[in-house]
């Protein structure tokens, strides 16, 4: 299967699976989105294993656990490319800017200059005017 392939299988899955979706802590949020899609992609994110929590407390806690100041430094310490937002493609990862202490709110491009991520506690697909960061994934295989 080629790369585009696999990245619109990915992003397919990634809004099969959270669109629509009220926010639950520790299930359907940012960080478990970004998780959700990479595993699609066949990339493994150490960073979270055995990482759990059931409420924003819960978040901030595991955040300080990992040393991580906010999402987007956990995104760095994954290991993925930084790279602009305007050059993201299909089910790559895109931050934008969100209050302390996450600091971002972590998104998946699905084409067309939209994104699937959170907003007012649903999942929905956005198209927004201010980013913060984006970070290439690697296709496995």
């Amino acid at each position: 299967m080629s790369h585009q392939a696999k990245r619109q299988r990915a992003a397919q899955a990634a809004l099969d699976t959270f669109f629509g979706r009220p926010q639950t802590w520790g299930r359907h949020d940012c960080a478990k989105l970004v998780g959700f899609t990479l595993h699609q992609l066949g990339v493994g994110l150490p960073l979270m294993k055995g990482v759990r929590y059931r409420s924003e407390a819960g978040a901030i806690r595991a955040l300080r656990r990992l040393d991580l100041p906010g999402l987007a430094e956990g995104v760095d310490q994954a290991g993925l490319t930084r790279i602009a937002p305007a050059r993201a493609w299909l089910a790559d990862i895109v931050a934008l800017p969100a209050p302390e202490p996450f600091g971002a709110s972590l998104m998946i491009n699905v084409g067309n200059g939209r994104l699937l991520g959170l907003n007012d506690g649903h999942f929905v697909v956005l198209q927004p005017t201010q980013y913060l960061a984006a970070w290439r994934v690697p296709v496995d295989g």
